[in-house]
């Protein structure tokens, strides 16, 4: 069955729907002199249109003057937003947000953790080890004092993740600030590099810092034994 409805004050609506229950198996129109296009078909000014459908390739659609600008689509796991060229634009899954295409941002981009990762080939390893480059485009955990193959250091949650995941990366830490395994003992403002001791770093011995060999500055202090600190990259 298929109800047009052009116009009609909510009286008027309210006496064709006298049973609130009232179930609908056509197609309703809202304004216009043309038949639904959907389950239901809203009309404005200048052909401008909402429809709402319930298939799985439609939703929440918009029209303006004539064109269509867009679709709002609900997935099993979330929301989708689609262009009116049926590109998938966004998708919200869960606490994600997904964007195949590129983003441009004006403003500022907020995170809570602060550093920047990349996926990179390596053995799985746990957060806060210092990393070498070793064979083709892969990490190591380190293992050379003073070692200039120094890449970076794993970190559990980086404040911005670049490249694809994969099986075989792990996520390496370049530039920011990062918990890093250290050897005391480690003072604030203290230059680190690697340690002999596998995945730690070590404040550097005066003098000893050279081209290539330089991971960071400590940003917290470490007085005995092993452990983890606030490290500041600035891998040189």
């Amino acid at each position: 069955m298929v109800l047009g409805l052009v116009a009609l004050p909510t009286l008027a609506l309210a006496a064709i729907i006298k049973n609130a229950t009232q179930i609908f198996s056509g197609q309703v129109a809202i304004g216009g002199t043309m038949p639904p296009l959907a389950r239901l078909d809203v009309r404005g000014d200048a052909d401008t249109r909402i429809r709402v459908d319930g298939s799985n390739t439609s939703g929440l659609s918009f029209t303006r003057v004539g064109v269509d600008g867009g679709t709002l689509r609900s997935t099993a796991t979330g929301l989708e937003v689609w262009t009116s060229n049926s590109v998938l634009a966004l998708a919200l899954q869960g606490t994600g947000a997904y964007f195949p295409g590129a983003v441009q941002v004006d403003g500022n981009i907020s995170a809570k953790y602060q550093d920047v990762a990349e996926w990179v080939r390596g053995p799985a390893l746990p957060a806060g080890t210092v990393v070498v480059a070793r064979g083709s485009n892969r990490v190591a955990a380190s293992d050379t004092a003073y070692d200039t193959r120094v890449i970076g250091v794993v970190s559990d949650r980086p404040g911005v993740l670049l490249g694809d995941k994969g099986t075989d990366r792990i996520k390496v830490a370049h530039s920011g600030r990062v918990r890093v395994k250290v050897v005391a003992p480690v003072a604030p403002g203290d230059l680190l590099v690697v340690s002999g001791i596998p995945g730690h770093a070590m404040r550097s011995a005066p003098r000893e810092v050279r081209p290539g060999t330089m991971l960071g500055k400590a940003l917290e202090p470490l007085e005995r034994g092993e452990g983890a600190v606030l490290m500041l990259l600035t891998l040189q």
